[in-house]
């Protein structure tokens, strides 16, 4: 049980309280991988027990914790599969595909997602442009233990919506290339352990009503996925909100304001 992190009612003498804590602990956004084992933790400690009483032998909680998260990964391997990135093919016609404005009244935000599976760093970032493509503002943040690009996606996601929500935008079109989070939010019910997440950008698409969510191409979306690279690769990991854009991708922006005229 050493994995689960402590709190009010954690692994004390009351039965109760321990199974509670377990089922709260299931329920929280970071730690994924370790907080959906608790069935199989569970599962663990009655085999302990009973091996104990009828078998007089006496097991390791280190095992017993490494068995648990061992099965539960295997379970979730086999019935949820995470989705696979897959390469964008970029054919040479296709060299100059660019960022697209929105229709004339409705904006654009664009995010980007960047992980760092070793640090298990996140950034993320987004922007938000008109249709003549003049940059009106945008932000970037820094996530840290997240152990997945499937969760990075989703907590830059869930990010975004919250900060369009607070800054009071509506009429707009929210932008990216995050194919593992389009993915999840199609089939919600294969994903159970980021439904904290997933309930919370649906929950803020009325707020941003008229709002849609759309995935483009890589290409499409640059401008806010070098802000995201700047956390991973620089280490900028100051969060900011800004207006216009990033005095150091100016070039990018008016090049894609030039073609959007166009």
């Amino acid at each position: 049980m050493s994995f689960c992190k402590g709190g009010m009612g954690a692994f004390g003498s009351s039965v109760f309280l321990n199974v509670y804590h377990l089922i709260f602990a299931n329920g929280r956004r970071s730690h994924y991988t370790q907080n959906r084992a608790f069935p199989w933790v569970l599962w663990q400690i009655w085999k302990t027990r009973n091996a104990l009483i009828f078998e007089n032998v006496q097991a390791s909680s280190v095992n017993a914790t490494a068995k648990a998260l061992e099965e539960a990964n295997e379970w979730f391997n086999v019935n949820f599969k995470v989705p696979q990135a897959q390469p964008v093919q970029v054919d040479t016609i296709n060299s100059f595909v660019s960022w697209s404005p929105p229709p004339a009244g409705l904006l654009k935000c664009n995010f980007g997602v960047s992980w760092n599976s070793a640090e298990r760093l996140c950034g993320a970032a987004w922007i938000i442009r008109n249709h003549d493509g003049k940059a009106l503002l945008h932000s970037r943040r820094a996530f840290t233990g997240v152990n997945s690009k499937l969760e990075a996606e989703l907590q830059g996601l869930c990010w975004v919506m919250e900060s369009l929500v607070s800054t009071h935008h509506t009429s707009i079109i929210v932008e990216s290339d995050c194919g593992m989070a389009r993915e999840a939010l199609l089939n919600p019910t294969s994903f159970p352990w980021f439904g904290y997440l997933l309930d919370k950008i649906i929950h803020a698409l009325p707020f941003l009503y008229p709002c849609s969510l759309e995935h483009v191409e890589g290409a499409r979306n640059k401008v806010a996925e070098e802000i995201a690279v700047s956390v991973t690769r620089d280490h900028r990991c100051q969060s900011y909100v800004a207006s216009g854009g990033p005095r150091w991708l100016w070039n990018r922006l008016e090049s894609e304001a030039r073609r959007a005229s166009t």
